[in-house]
């Protein structure tokens, strides 16, 4: 089964969009649409290199309920220094080891510390060894860093179990 569907869901997918696009339940709509919902993935399946699955999906719901409190929090801490004096300000790149080695959790943890405010993903090692992340308002580095590795990549770790 897995040789004619390598990846089903994609599959399903495939063959609904092809029938609800052409708003039809013909014999011949559903015909075209399982030729393509089988012929696409077999062609393109070669072309995605292997993906991590979330294994652990409550440690991933963890994750996102921390990572929505967290933007909440940092939206409301980011006001004062707006409003504020901006020679105040200790804005620095910061270093984030990592100890996630798959590309996948690696890009959803740059995602999220750039969806808090505040901070900003810029660049990842070519060797996927360290995050350089710019803070706006630094007030310790090894906090900073200590943070992201207990709480992100923790959880980030846990849920794909890599």
């Amino acid at each position: 089964m897995k040789k004619w569907f390598p990846s089903p869901m994609h599959s399903l997918i495939i063959f609904v969009a092809w029938a609800w696009l052409n708003e039809s339940l013909s014999a011949g709509t559903l015909l075209i649409a399982a030729i393509l919902a089988t012929l696409i993935p077999l062609i393109t399946g070669r072309l995605q290199e292997d993906r991590p699955r979330v294994k652990r999906p409550i440690k991933m719901v963890k994750y996102l309920a921390l990572l929505l409190v967290d933007i909440l929090k940092s939206n409301i801490a980011v006001v004062p220094m707006f409003l504020g004096r901006r020679s105040k300000l200790n804005s620095q790149f910061v270093a984030i080891p990592l100890s996630l080695k798959h590309p996948i959790p690696i890009s959803i943890l740059a995602s999220s510390i750039t969806l808090t405010p505040a901070t900003v993903s810029v660049e990842v090692s070519e060797d996927l060894s360290i995050l350089y992340v710019h803070v706006l308002n630094l007030q310790d580095a090894q906090s900073l860093i200590d943070n992201i590795n207990n709480r992100y990549q923790r959880l980030l770790s846990e849920a794909f179990e890599c």
